[in-house]
């Protein structure tokens, strides 16, 4: 029965990681996970022989099935802390957890808290042999066999009981250690690498000569949409003091340069309200790109590394973006309200959306000259509506 499951496993990652061999640009195909389902699969179907053969009865191969798929699967309930993690238990279910979103893009995804899996789970697989090993002499009579004989079996067992308990033990102290890196996922101290921690080398895939747009060929396939959505907006602010001449992809933990102090946008694969992880296809739609080139806009006239919607935007920059945001041919962005104690507080959205329309109706010669003029200022957040003509 392992025999079969275990290759009914296999053939299942033959056909997942086929089909996504077919479609991916980048990397190769992580190993690790089918090590800890090889383990895991082997493992549980020791806990259902041992359970049969301890306790026979028509109710032990339900129970044990239930049992096993209740202690996978518990640990990951509950509530989370602050990396979404609920228990140790929870990082050695084999179902979980998650690596960081740059794992195996930026950065290598560390074996750390999968060699630990592999551990726990060996460890249970270990402590079923040695039981097996042991029932004969424990549920035999005394005589059946020569005493020696007997002898040796049951030390045989019980060092093997010995050896799994020390292996799930370890695995789950060790686990007891683990710390979350935003750029890797999880890491165990005592088994990491300090190689898992270097990026990984890449060379970008770039269009555009005034304006670059580049991206990790690990996200190719949106190349298209960062490069619609960014251009026109890039081509509204060219020239001014501070413009970017290049945009490039970064790892989304880390927030952009403020607007000013480099000639290059790094925008992150998730982050705002654009994600480069639900398919090459939300690229194409027109939400998703005004929603790009806004966190664009935004970056650019508030000097601020945070992504829209950032509560350090003021009225007036929300103006200008929008303004930009709609020559730029993707449409008007949402104005947010500010608030004070639970109380509305500055310009209200229909005075900017009027501001942000008569700053449109300028020419763009005399956009880009006031803008040029007054970009500083509008940074600095010194600008009020009305002094947007």
């Amino acid at each position: 029965m392992a025999f079969w499951l275990l290759l009914a496993f296999l053939a299942g990652v033959a056909v997942l990681y086929g089909q996504t061999a077919s479609q991916a640009t980048w990397g190769g195909p992580p190993l690790w996970p089918v090590v800890v389902g090889v383990v895991g699969v082997a493992a549980a179907c020791a806990i259902g022989f041992t359970g049969g053969t301890l306790f026979p009865s028509r109710f032990t191969a339900p129970l044990v099935a239930v049992a096993v798929l209740v202690l996978n699967v518990v640990g990951n309930g509950g509530p989370e802390n602050a990396d979404g993690i609920s228990s140790t238990h929870a990082l050695l279910a084999t179902g979980g957890p998650f690596p960081a979103v740059d794992a195996g893009v930026f950065y290598h995804v560390p074996p750390d808290v999968f060699i630990a899996k592999v551990m726990f789970t060996g460890g249970l697989l270990i402590v079923m042999l040695g039981l097996l090993a042991l029932w004969p002499s424990l549920s035999k009579p005394a005589g059946w066999r020569p005493r020696a004989l007997a002898t040796a079996a049951v030390a045989c067992g019980m060092a093997t009981v010995a050896c799994g308990v020390a292996a799930a033990v370890t695995a789950f102290v060790l686990v007891g250690t683990a710390r979350y890196t935003a750029a890797t996922g999880w890491v165990i101290p005592a088994l990491h690498d300090a190689a898992s921690d270097q990026p990984v080398p890449y060379t970008p895939q770039c269009t555009g000569a005034a304006f670059r747009v580049c991206i990790h060929p690990a996200f190719s396939g949106y190349l298209a949409g960062v490069t619609a959505a960014l251009q026109p907006a890039a081509a509204e602010i060219a020239g001014l003091p501070g413009a970017p001449v290049r945009a490039e992809q970064t790892v989304s933990t880390v927030l952009t340069v403020a607007a000013g102090t480099t000639s290059v946008y790094e925008y992150p694969q998730t982050g705002g309200t654009t994600s480069f992880w639900g398919g090459p296809a939300v690229a194409d739609t027109n939400w998703w790109r005004q929603a790009l080139q806004q966190d664009f806009l935004t970056w650019f006239v508030s000097s601020s590394p945070q992504l829209n919607g950032s509560s350090n935007v003021t009225a007036a920059q929300q103006v200008v973006v929008a303004a930009l945001t709609v020559k730029a041919g993707l449409g008007t962005p949402q104005f947010n309200q500010a608030y004070a104690n639970n109380r509305p507080t500055g310009p209200s959205p229909a005075q900017m959306r009027a501001a942000a329309r008569r700053f449109e109706s300028l020419s763009p010669g005399a956009r880009h000259a006031w803008l040029a003029a007054h970009i500083a200022e509008i940074r600095a957040g010194g600008v009020t509506l009305a002094q947007i003509p």
